[in-house]
């Protein structure tokens, strides 16, 4: 398909300044049209925030959001129509089910091994939904989690819903999408493009249908699409930088050292599918790539930040035990997937993981997921000995 020559896609690996980049376009669009005219659309909150914030003026941008966000307000709806964590927690107490998850957002960072079978019955169907898959692909779905009493389970979550005028976070972007209520826009800017599922590819779609001469730049990096277990679509990630064309790759990281980056790039290129497989350049210090033994012996520096990576939730706890009887408490703890976009001086890598995560060690998915974990230290990256025999030693091993 040709490209048009106001739409461009951005891939930046680690450090690479993607969001940078999209800011300095932000800066510009601004200033040639109205704030209001301008929407930069993030995948987390967080992140649509942190954009508003670097603005140099920020006033009147109303279209710095989610696309969540973006659903809600041109919809009109109100906080007390939503299925949020407290009408969850209303909904299974009175079914008398046992969810942990007190959220319809699949984007959120919870560790489905430790959750109950009514959370796993509930899994097909909201991924389907996000996939833009019918009820009968649903049931199709290879999903461990799907099991008899998730049909007992859906129907009566979709009846709450409906007794009590509630709609959830997917269903805010399905309305949006029958009704659609986009906004005009001049520019529109999409960040962190790799995490996004199939439904808001759609709403992307929709609203450059929508505004048809409005600039679309869209900043992503399948290298770090770690969600496709929670309806990120490679595919259709793959698709849109085929439709748009014109793309421009960020080859220099101003985070990753030479030593770390040789590492993060032999992990990378164990998968076999890759959005581009352009080579870029990391930081020219050689920074320190060190193993060894656990929290227990490691020396910190009170001079440098810390982020301490686990694979699985449960294992926060016992590392937060033992760094609290050290006494240590400036050290960022997080599961990989918690820590996109997060970055620290010095990254502790455990490589113990749950039996479910480690069978599915050698696809590209969980490939991605080590990558981004090998990536976010700025100077050192220590890889922590493991301690069970489900580890990820054999991706992320010694030179």
């Amino acid at each position: 398909m040709n490209s048009t020559s106001n739409r461009s896609t951005v891939i930046g690996p680690p450090g690479t300044g993607k969001t940078e980049n999209l800011i300095t376009v932000a800066t510009a669009a601004v200033l040639m049209y109205q704030p209001n005219r301008v929407g930069y659309f993030s995948f987390t909150r967080q992140a649509a925030n942190e954009a508003r914030t670097r603005m140099r003026n920020n006033k009147g941008l109303a279209f710095f959001r989610t696309l969540h966000s973006l659903a809600f307000l041109q919809l009109g709806l109100s906080r007390g129509r939503i299925m949020n964590g407290q009408a969850m927690a209303n909904f299974a107490e009175e079914n008398h089910f046992e969810l942990t998850r007190r959220t319809t957002d699949l984007y959120s960072d919870y560790d489905w091994p430790t959750i109950t079978s009514h959370d796993r019955a509930m899994f097909p169907y909201n991924f389907a939904r996000v996939r833009c898959l019918t009820e009968e692909k649903m049931w199709e779905l290879p999903f461990e989690q799907r099991q008899s009493k998730a049909e007992e389970i859906i129907e009566k979550y979709q009846l709450y819903k409906s007794k009590h005028g509630y709609i959830d976070f997917t269903d805010m972007l399905y309305r949006l999408r029958e009704t659609q209520r986009y906004p005009f826009l001049d520019s529109i800017i999409i960040d962190e493009g790799q995490d996004l599922s199939t439904l808001q590819w759609k709403i992307v779609q929709d609203l450059m249908d929508f505004n048809p001469h409005a600039m679309v730049d869209i900043a992503m990096d399948g290298d770090q699409s770690i969600y496709q277990w929670a309806g990120a679509d490679f595919k259709a990630m793959e698709k849109m930088v085929q439709q748009i064309g014109n793309v421009e790759f960020l080859n220099e990281s101003h985070r990753i050292p030479r030593g770390i980056h040789l590492l993060a790039y032999r992990i990378i290129n164990t998968c076999q599918e890759r959005l581009i497989k352009n080579t870029w350049w990391p930081r020219p210090e050689d920074g320190e790539l060190t193993y060894g033994h656990h929290l227990e012996t490691y020396k910190f520096n009170p001079k440098h930040s810390y982020l301490y990576l686990t694979r699985n939730n449960h294992r926060l706890f016992k590392a937060a035990k033992l760094l609290e009887q050290r006494g240590i408490t400036y050290v960022q703890l997080s599961t990989i997937h918690g820590s996109k976009g997060a970055q620290a001086d010095c990254v502790l890598l455990d490589l113990d993981m749950d039996k479910a995560s480690y069978n599915e060690l050698n696809t590209d998915s969980e490939t991605r997921v080590w990558y981004v974990a090998t990536t976010r230290a700025k100077i050192a990256l220590r890889i922590l000995e493991p301690t069970e025999i489900t580890n990820a030693e054999s991706l992320v091993y010694k030179p």
